[in-house]
């Protein structure tokens, strides 16, 4: 019988990742960029895959690519705002000048600074790589932003509950916002 659309967009899914991770690694090792038109078929997946996904409407294919591309760009924000996190904590360490506990502000404070400017890199990377033409200027004002209204709502929700992750979301979802709706 006829199999169920979600099968199909299973299918898409992971037809997109692969291709994707493949021209990454062919980037990689080439000297001059790839596209997806420049690869040969056997390079990609054989033309009977191709042929047994050709009956999927492009909107599907479309709107799987986009929730794939922003599940990439929130853990690639995640991930690079933790990475930087740690060297913007030692650099505030050290310009705080003390080992004491009266370094713990400036040390916070560098964390924070680093993870706001490590989510918008991770962010900028993604989506750069899937639209040209992104500002990381642009990516990294709206990923400060979102930070700042994090901090504000944690303040407002007394650092309880959900409002205490706000200023650890929001600069990933403002710099998000940014990179999807704006550029």
């Amino acid at each position: 019988g006829e199999k169920p659309q979600e099968h199909y967009v299973g299918w898409a899914l992971r037809y997109h990742v692969n291709n994707t991770i493949r021209l990454a690694l062919a980037n990689a090792i080439s000297l001059k960029p790839v596209s997806y038109h420049d690869c040969p078929s056997e390079f990609l997946f054989s033309d009977m895959y191709k042929d047994s996904t050709s009956h999927i409407d492009s909107a599907t294919v479309e709107k799987s690519s986009v929730i794939l591309r922003i599940a990439s760009e929130t853990g690639m924000g995640g991930l690079m705002g933790v990475f930087f996190a740690l060297p913007g904590g030692l650099v505030g360490n050290i310009i705080s000048g003390s080992n004491s506990w009266d370094s713990f502000g400036p040390t916070l404070a560098g964390m924070y600074t680093g993870y706001t400017f490590g989510s918008a890199l991770g962010v900028y990377l993604i989506a750069n790589g899937k639209k040209n033409g992104i500002s990381f200027l642009g990516t990294l004002t709206s990923d400060i932003v979102g930070a700042g209204i994090g901090i504000g709502i944690n303040q407002v929700s007394g650092q309880k509950g959900i409002g205490s992750l706000a200023p650890l979301i929001l600069p990933v979802v403002a710099a998000i916002i940014y990179v999807e709706l704006v550029e």
